[in-house]
């Protein structure tokens, strides 16, 4: 007598979650795992109901302008497919002076703008300007992409999602009215007065990510309007550009200038990727692209020292907070950790200031954000210890009662 064995339905059902990959990926069609959960889906109902589900979050990858016909038009057989969660869009070649193509961009914004939540594209939006514009293409696409009001993480390889649609004037970003948005990566940006304006907008912002950015030292002055609107921190990752501490100088600069009185400063950890220094544009562009599908674009910090710290180490600097601080003051001394400081720890990232109280603080504890009028940032393996200055003529240059604490940003 034969006896057949079944794996039991949750064993089987958990094969096919674990079949997916550690990270956020967005899978292609050539993938395993794409090809995987299709063949699921023929198995039985409660499989091709889940294998579906990962289909909509991990495998919507529309290559080309035949996939996203293909997608729209299944879209109207099976409307189950408009909750897709995540979207890989890369549906031209050379030039986006395409009406047809353009306008099925929207039709599929509109049937998903409700679900998605994740959207990378690659479309050479700069490859039509606005005044060689005659079949109105940029209007079709901007009004598609304003429709995706719940994005919460979106990618743009090849440009800052350039939407303008006339030379008489600049439009805001549209991205600026995506107010779920938690994460975003974008090419090339011009760091202007109306970027930081339209960056404090956004906030639940998390993390941004900066390719190639545009703009000139004295711009960077324009980081301030950031602060005039929000003191929302978020974290900052720079490639592809040699542009390294001035944003963080700057940042916290703007920050005093326009809240002197603001009990709590935000910090915001800048990273720089060295590595990405001499990268060309096809291969800053390639490099986004392939951290952003693999899902791993958000998390390069990781191992990286910030920007702001060694190996700026040598030459520290200050940003004055508030108003001018006591005459008498103490002197820093470098120490390597461990060295006569009790309860000294390295994190990977170090937020050393100075609190005016009443009380001196003891070393060795921890203390949460309180008033501030200095802010240092350096970053391990060194600490400060305090050292009483014998001359007090230029005691105006150092600070009392110094406190380290890990940035709460350094996870």
């Amino acid at each position: 007598m034969e006896l057949h064995l079944h794996l039991p339905l949750e064993l089987v059902l958990n094969i096919i979650t674990c079949s997916l990959p550690p990270s956020d990926a967005i899978l292609p069609p050539s993938h395993d795992v794409t090809k995987l959960l299709l063949t699921f889906t023929l198995v039985c109902h409660e499989t091709r109901r889940l294998a579906n589900r990962y289909l909509r979050e991990r495998c919507v990858y529309l290559s080309s302008s035949e996939r996203l016909s293909a997608y729209i038009l299944a879209i109207k057989r099976e409307p189950g497919l408009r909750n897709a969660i995540a979207l890989f869009l890369c549906p031209f070649r050379n030039t986006i002076d395409d009406l047809p193509l353009c306008s099925c961009v929207q039709e599929l914004f509109s049937y998903t703008c409700g679900s998605l939540r994740r959207l990378v594209i690659d479309i050479p939006l700069r490859s039509l300007y606005p005044e060689d514009d005659h079949l109105a293409v940029r209007a079709v696409l901007r009004e598609g992409f304003t429709r995706l009001e719940n994005l919460e993480e979106f990618v743009s390889t090849r440009d800052e999602l350039y939407l303008e649609i006339t030379d008489s004037g600049r439009r805001p970003a549209v991205w600026q009215s995506w107010k779920k948005l938690k994460r975003l990566a974008l090419y090339n940006v011009d760091l202007t007065f109306e970027f930081f304006q339209e960056l404090a907008g956004l906030p639940l912002l998390e993390t941004l990510v900066l390719s190639r950015s545009d703009g000139n030292d004295e711009s960077l002055d324009d980081w301030a309007e950031y602060f005039k609107i929000t003191a929302h921190p978020f974290k900052l990752l720079m490639l592809g550009s040699e542009r390294r501490r001035l944003i963080p100088d700057h940042l916290l600069t703007g920050r005093v200038k326009n809240r002197a009185e603001v009990i709590d400063v935000p910090m915001i950890r800048s990273i720089w990727l060295h590595h990405t220094i001499d990268f060309s544009i096809e291969e800053c562009q390639s490099f986004v692209r392939s951290h952003a599908e693999n899902g791993t674009l958000w998390d390069l910090d990781r191992g990286t020292i910030p920007c702001n710290g060694r190996p700026y180490i040598d030459e520290p600097y200050l940003a004055q907070l508030g108003r001018k601080a006591p005459t008498r003051y103490s002197r820093m001394e470098c120490l390597p950790i461990g060295e006569g400081i009790e309860g000294a720890y390295c994190p990977r990232y170090y937020l050393l200031f100075a609190n005016h109280c009443r009380t001196k603080p003891a070393w060795g504890h921890v203390y949460g954000p309180i008033h501030l009028h200095f802010i240092l940032i350096l970053s391990p393996p060194y600490v400060y210890k305090e050292k009483e200055r014998e001359d007090e003529s230029t005691d105006a240059k150092c600070l009392e009662g110094l406190i380290t604490q890990e940035c709460n940003l350094a996870s």
